[in-house]
């Protein structure tokens, strides 16, 4: 299964990727989705919104860009330019992380609350919602695919774990259960063996990928004030 998903990617890859050259992000403080050249020159509001949107996923084959609305309790999407604004779904339980996996047609979404976060997903127009994660979560934040391996990794905030599992929800293990004190952006170097995420101390960390389940092998890679409620993607997810 392995290398048919590698070799679907490779040949989804050998295409131009749509925005490929842009880098876009999500500003919870000013209700905006927003793009810029990858030198950050010539920002550009693509989506100006009522509540603050909080995690953001590129569809760079479809042409789309998906976010989830923290204090809306939606799950939206928009063209690239922000143009053809569609909710996908609504009443959602807080809202954070989401990702997206354009070849198989499915949107990934996390939710919050105490001891109740869960981890869904729903076809790529909002249809089809699956329940695939819905016990010893509580704030999974950020969340990112692996579509070669097949596993998602999230960092869950108030638990304060980096944990992983299959894209269908089986098999979650723990990868980094220390060193941390409230876990939030996460991203992902699949090539490189490695995970990346912020703290909401200002502290950036990284981990192997390989790490057996509870062993902590995270080292600090920067120190910066409290990161700004935001999510920004480079790739289509």
């Amino acid at each position: 299964m392995t290398l048919v998903r590698t070799l679907i990617l490779i040949g989804a890859l050998t295409t131009p990727l749509l925005g490929a050259d842009k880098l876009y992000w999500a500003d919870y403080g000013k209700s905006h989705i927003v793009r810029a050249n990858l030198d950050g020159s010539s920002e550009q509001v693509i989506a100006a919104l009522q509540t603050g949107p909080s995690g953001i996923a590129i569809d760079r084959i479809g042409g789309k860009v998906y976010w989830t609305n923290f204090s809306g309790k939606q799950l939206r999407r928009a063209d690239l330019d922000g143009s053809n604004q569609e909710t996908l779904l609504s009443n959602l339980v807080t809202p954070t992380g989401v990702a997206v996996d354009p070849l198989a047609g499915k949107v990934y979404f996390t939710e919050q609350a105490t001891n109740a976060g869960r981890i869904r997903r729903a076809n790529l127009d909002g249809s089809n919602v699956e329940m695939l994660i819905s016990t010893g979560l509580d704030s999974p934040a950020d969340l990112r695919l692996d579509l070669v391996h097949g596993k998602m990794y999230w960092a869950d905030s108030r638990t304060v774990k980096i944990q992983r599992a299959d894209l269908d929800g089986s098999n979650v293990e723990d990868l980094v259960t220390t060193a941390m004190t409230f876990p939030i952006g996460l991203d992902c170097d699949f090539l490189g063996g490695k995970v990346y995420w912020t703290d909401w101390t200002g502290t950036g960390f990284s981990a192997r990928t390989s790490t057996a389940p509870t062993r902590s092998w995270s080292s600090r890679v920067g120190s910066a004030a409290p990161p700004a409620w935001s999510s920004t993607t480079t790739q289509g997810r």
